[in-house]
């Protein structure tokens, strides 16, 4: 009997016979052990869309795009399990692309990013089964996926031209010309931006979670893959492919933890506030991340400048050098205290926090 059970792993015997899934017994952690062969990828059943279901039931987005990876060989899911963890390259440049369309259309892009993102990833599923009810073994056209799986997610929420996934068909216009046609529309400016401002220094790393007895983590056999899991609930927490190449040019990000050292760290932190984001739960949407039109400060950066928490010490965010200009320490000093005083006066506490799951 195919339980609940499988859809906390992966890595299990050839489908089985009388399910027709592929595994039904908890025997290994969801991680990617090794590269998968499309050739040989066994494809995607009907009883495994029942087990992809059961992820997104738990919200592990990033489990069931690593579970269709593992069925399928297609290396689109390895880039959607890290988008939607915002982990590395690819999650760091995501978030920031959508900071951005976030920043210009407060009205249209209401929902916390969680959930958008499990919109998405519910829509995804949708193109999969129908692929899999037509026989090609939840095999989809990269466009497709695109367009529809993605598109059609954002295209509901009346921002189909901002869209920053439409910079990724750069990469399909080197052998299909057709679908050069829709890297035109904001999305690819937006993707642009996230890309100038370093977007993917914003990226969660696994060695974030070093030494963190509630988290393990898993590198694949050949050091490629490595994957965060959360031992308390099974879920991918992060996941990167050190081999990433968004767009052909950029690379992965090095795994060095973020600490209180970086401005990146409390960037990170507020953007995930800001943006409702990497939270404990996929929560409703919260307005009051606006105030006045702007987005509720944060006190641990100020213009070129962040306050080291660690050290208690104002810093450049360009070479963290000390800032030493008494009169400067000053202005930066009152202007974190009454930003922590506003952010407390709207219901927030005073500084961005980390996840409780952490």
């Amino acid at each position: 009997m195919l339980t609940l059970c499988t859809a906390l792993w992966l890595f299990q015997p050839p489908a089985n016979a009388n399910t027709g899934a592929h595994g039904d017994e908890c025997k290994s952690p969801n991680y990617i052990k090794e590269v998968v062969d499309p050739l040989r990828a066994p494809g995607v059943t009907a009883q495994d869309i029942e087990v992809l279901r059961g992820f997104l039931a738990k919200n592990d987005r990033a489990g069931m795009y690593l579970m269709l990876y593992r069925l399928t060989g297609e290396e689109f899911w390895l880039m959607d399990a890290q988008i939607t963890t915002f982990s590395g390259i690819w999650g760091g440049t995501a978030l920031e692309a959508n900071y951005q369309i976030k920043l210009r259309n407060q009205s249209k892009y209401d929902d916390s990013i969680d959930k958008f993102s499990l919109k998405i990833a519910t829509n995804m599923l949708k193109w999969v089964e129908m692929s899999v009810d037509e026989g090609n073994k939840g095999i989809v056209d990269i466009g497709t996926l695109l367009m529809k799986g993605d598109g059609e997610v954002w295209k509901s929420k009346g921002l189909l031209n901002e869209y920053p996934g439409r910079v990724l068909f750069f990469n399909l216009f080197e052998y299909r010309a057709l679908d050069f046609r829709h890297t035109m529309g904001s999305g690819s400016y937006f993707s642009a931006v996230a890309v100038l401002k370093r977007g993917g220094m914003l990226g969660k790393r696994p060695a974030d979670y070093a030494g963190n007895s509630n988290f393990t983590i898993y590198t694949s056999k050949e050091g490629r893959f490595v994957t965060v899991i959360d031992n308390r609930t099974g879920k991918v927490e992060a996941f990167i492919d050190k081999d990433a190449r968004p767009l052909g040019m950029l690379t992965q990000i090095t795994d060095v933890a973020l600490t209180e050292n970086d401005p990146e760290y409390y960037e990170r932190l507020w953007t995930w506030e800001f943006m409702q984001g990497n939270q404990d739960t996929a929560q409703e949407y919260n307005a009051g991340v606006w105030q006045n039109g702007r987005p509720l400060p944060n006190p641990n950066i100020k213009g070129n400048y962040f306050f080291n928490t660690k050290n208690n010490e104002w810093q450049n965010q360009k070479d963290k050098s000390r800032v030493e200009n008494q009169a400067l320490i000053a202005a930066l000093n009152d202007a974190r205290e009454r930003s922590k005083k506003f952010r407390e006066s709207k219901g927030f506490p005073a500084l961005p926090q980390q996840p409780g799951r952490y």
